[in-house]
């Protein structure tokens, strides 16, 4: 009988999140957003923010800056949670066959990362949150592109260098 070792997340990657290296692939989809992100609050007093799919609400440890009213779609009730204890308003809604629940231009920012794949009926979701952004607001969609061998190739280069 074989049996796997668990590994214990002993780092914080990009010195935000708990772990297994300080460069993890995964939490690079939040740090990459957040600086989108950082550049929408530039000229805005209160940023109101979408997260489609919203998972774990990891992107709100990578952006630590101004002042965000935070909202968040998910339909996995730990994750939602999750998200409530972080300070998101949440919202139900299968965003593959249902409105979401907003008016028209609601958000400066929606995001949506590592969401559309899942889907069935994407051009429906991509709609929706194109329905509730405001006039010049920004839409951060992220899919997944990287095979596992780039991942342990940047997490070997990351391995060496401190990450900020």
């Amino acid at each position: 009988m074989f049996s796997k070792k668990i590994k214990a997340k002993t780092e914080l990657a990009f010195n935000k999140i708990p772990a297994y290296c300080k460069y993890e692939l995964f939490m690079e989809r939040y740090r990459s957003a957040s600086t989108f992100i950082k550049m929408a609050h530039v000229n805005i007093d209160k940023l109101n923010l979408l997260d489609v799919g919203s998972g774990n609400g990891y992107l709100k440890y990578f952006c630590d800056f101004g002042n965000i009213e935070w909202h968040g779609i998910e339909i996995w009730e730990e994750r939602y949670k999750d998200c409530e204890r972080l300070g998101y308003k949440m919202h139900r809604c299968d965003i593959d066959s249902e409105k979401l629940p907003f008016n028209n231009e609601t958000f400066d920012v929606v995001v949506a990362s590592h969401v559309i794949e899942h889907l069935r009926n994407r051009d429906f979701a991509l709609q929706e949150m194109y329905r509730v952004l405001k006039n010049g607001g920004m839409l951060i969609v992220g899919t997944p592109i990287k095979p596992i061998v780039i991942s342990n190739i940047l997490n070997i280069i990351y391995s060496f260098k401190v990450i900020n």
